[in-house]
């Protein structure tokens, strides 16, 4: 049975005078909504977060409340005792208003798996891991190249996804952007530091055993949350052999060329 509400309570709900609730089954209310499950705790305080329509609560005549529309709030329950026996006497429940970050965490969500859609099916080989090195995103293109699936690499660590590169755990460059300390053993050619922490360089790998070394241009670059904080980094892979052999070529091509005007 609800004794007291505070000004900013009858505020948030929308609720003119506390004698208009005083009494109310607050959790018999509360789970006639049936979108808000509140569990009473024991010694240790218990989360509350749950969405709140108005516009049920006032059809199911729940609250008299003037709110209208929905809100998200959260907060915590504790337990309160009686400082004579210690017995429970009753509960605390504090909450506030937390619909701007909910919508902001849902919109932040949508925009993720709208980018997560993109990523999957560009042309460049592309995986991204998290601030701990868990793989996020392993595309399509990365899996013909490596031939293992998306749902075999989601969510491992421990640096697996140089295992189908290097044939061992190691540092890669999207471990760099995240760790500029990070030492990777001279593995790369041609760094380049580019604007915005982004880094680019060049490789010689064989991604299947037995094939023969390639060279491949990776570009990595920091991924960033709702509050511009790093929060992972992605890698994207390309093959360039053809065209660093066709250079080659060209190369040698001008030698001779060159070499035979001296004669001449």
């Amino acid at each position: 049975m609800l004794l007291h509400v505070n000004r900013a309570c009858l505020e948030l709900f929308g609720i003119a005078r506390l004698d208009d609730v005083r009494g109310i089954n607050l959790l018999q209310a509360c789970r006639a909504l049936g979108n808000c499950e509140v569990q009473l705790p024991g010694d240790a305080a218990t989360p509350l977060e749950c969405r709140i329509d108005f516009d049920q609560i006032r059809s199911r005549d729940l609250l008299p409340t003037a709110q209208t529309g929905s809100i998200h709030i959260g907060g915590v329950i504790s337990l309160l005792r009686s400082p004579d026996s210690g017995s429970p006497d009753g509960y605390l429940i504090q909450i506030h208003d937390i619909t701007s970050r909910v919508l902001a965490g849902g919109a932040l969500q949508e925009s993720c798996d709208r980018l997560a859609g993109i990523a999957r099916h560009l042309p460049d080989a592309m995986f991204a891991i998290d601030r701990k090195g868990v793989v996020t995103t392993w595309n399509l293109t990365m899996e013909d190249l490596t031939g293992i699936p998306a749902e075999e690499m989601l969510g491992k660590g421990n640096y697996e996804y140089a295992l189908p590169f290097y044939g061992k755990r190691t540092p890669m460059l999207a471990d760099k952007v995240l760790k500029p300390d990070e030492i990777l053993r001279n593995r790369y050619r041609s760094v380049t530091y580019a604007e915005g922490n982004g880094i680019t360089a060049e490789t010689v790998i064989s991604p299947h055993s037995g094939d023969s070394p390639r060279t491949w241009w990776v570009r990595a670059a920091p991924l960033y949350d709702g509050r511009e904080e790093v929060a992972g980094a992605i890698e994207s892979i390309r093959d360039i052999t053809e065209q660093r052999r066709a250079k080659e070529v060209l190369k040698k091509e001008r030698i001779f060329t060159n070499t035979a005007l001296e004669i001449l």
